[in-house]
């Protein structure tokens, strides 16, 4: 007779993959994008230990909202870190998905240099099982962060261009915004040092000199 041990039988595989999508294709700065991973099971088998990672573009430049896998459990999110999720066993034909909502910060994408960035998601899934198609076992989608656009222009005005000592001016500043997006901004009002302020409209700050204005639309004046 012959003896066959466990590593002689034929092992079994499971053809693994997965696939991005990113909702809107074109998301404004401090909005929300939606990127879902689907993560399926290809093979005639079940897939065990499935381990899904990746997404480190977003967390390193977004702020994440939500992480939501449809089985299993995905790792608390670390900065400039890969999302990791384990999600158990797929049964033959089946798909597991994971969806993270998030916002692109401010501070990464705005500045003075293109209108829109492209972010390039990454993603790896894998399982126990040998694979016998590892080409779909990596994905990628492409979308594209627009920052905010506003032109503004500023005007100021005195009720009373000459003060005698104890009187009082009215300075009147007038923020008009052209567009095409909504601002919001600060405006340092520069006060001679011999002057004081004993009124102002709210968002003006007596001790910094400085005030706050917004948001505005597009087409109005903030004063």
């Amino acid at each position: 007779w012959q003896t066959i041990f466990d590593d002689d039988l034929p092992q079994e595989s499971a053809d693994v993959s997965v696939s991005l999508t990113a909702t809107p294709q074109v998301v404004d700065v401090q909005q929300p994008v939606r990127v879902v991973a689907v993560v399926a099971n290809g093979s005639v088998g079940e897939a065990t230990t499935v381990v899904f990672s990746g997404l480190d573009a977003i967390v390193s430049s977004h702020t994440i909202d939500s992480v939501a896998p449809s089985q299993g459990t995905c790792e608390p999110i670390v900065a400039r870190s890969p999302v990791r999720c384990t999600l158990g066993t797929l049964p033959a034909g089946s798909a597991a998905t994971i969806e993270i909502v998030a916002r692109p910060t401010a501070s990464v994408f705005q500045g003075p240099s293109r209108l829109t960035a492209d972010v390039t998601v990454n993603a790896l899934v894998g399982a126990d099982e040998p694979d016998p198609s590892p080409t779909n076992n990596a994905a990628s989608v492409v979308f594209q962060v627009r920052r905010l656009v506003a032109d503004l222009s500023l005007t100021a005005s005195l009720s009373d261009a000459q003060v005698t000592e104890g009187g009082t001016s009215t300075a009147t500043l007038r923020v008009l915004n052209d567009g095409p997006d909504t601002a919001s901004g600060t405006v340092r009002v520069a006060l001679p040092t011999t002057s004081a302020v004993v009124g102002a409209a709210p968002g003006y700050d007596p001790a910094t000199q400085i005030w706050t204005f917004g948001p505005v639309p597009s087409g109005v004046a903030a004063t």
